[in-house]
Formats: C-alpha cells, sequence, structure tokens
C-alpha cells in the first residue's frame, strides 16, 4: 500500500502521529504537530504529539538509560497499533531516531503492516 493511504487508513480507525527528531528535527517534529492539531482554516485536526516536546522524559531516559532509547522508551509507552511513527532524520543515521523507528515495526506502526490489517 502506499504510504499515504496507509497512514490515512490509521488515522481513520483513531489512530494519531507521533513524530521525533534531534535538533533542528525535533523542531520539524513539533511543527508537524503543532499544524495537525491546529491546522490552517478549512482543514481538520489530526491527533498528533511530538516526543522531541517532551524534555522531561527525554532527560530523564538518557540519564537513567541512555540517549539511544529516549525516543524508543516513549514509544513503548505512548504508541497504540493503529498509530504512525514519523522519526524525522537529516543524516539518516542517528541512533535514537533508528531504534525508535525499530520499536515502531516491532509493535506494528510500519506503512507494510498497515496494508495487511
Amino acid at each position: 500500500m502506499y504510504p499515504p493511504y496507509a497512514i490515512s487508513e490509521r488515522l481513520e480507525r483513531g489512530g494519531k502521529l507521533i513524530t521525533f527528531g534531534n535538533g533542528g528535527s525535533a523542531t520539524d517534529a513539533n511543527d508537524l504537530v503543532s499544524d495537525c492539531v491546529e491546522p490552517p482554516s478549512g482543514f481538520g485536526t489530526i491527533r498528533a504529539v511530538s516526543l522531541s516536546a517532551e524534555s522531561a522524559n527525554i532527560t530523564a531516559i538518557a540519564n537513567d538509560i541512555g540517549t539511544e532509547a529516549i525516543f524508543a522508551r516513549q514509544l513503548i509507552a505512548h504508541a497504540r497499533p493503529e498509530d504512525v511513527a514519523v522519526g524525522i532524520s537529516t543524516s539518516g543515521g542517528s541512533a535514537n531516531i533508528l531504534a525508535a523507528l525499530a520499536e515502531a515495526r516491532r509493535r506494528g506502526q510500519d506503512r507494510r503492516r498497515a496494508a495487511r490489517r
């Protein structure tokens, strides 16, 4: 299934976007959520949350477990099977982004599984 259709299908089933990124990509993740929950006039809202905006969670997980787990651990706590995980990375190699996307796949939040449901 084409990714936008898989995402739309999940959102229609009550899922939400869960975004995350580092540095400037964290700002992009936060802005995407802002656009979803407070869209321009004439557009409907989309349930969304940015894990990058959760500074208390980020610092606690980084301190107790390590920076590579800051988004994966939050996904474990917040994500449901109908949600869509959106990791944003300019390098494509950030360990914490890759770990969170791997966790999202384990939890069934990738487009391949969305197409089969």
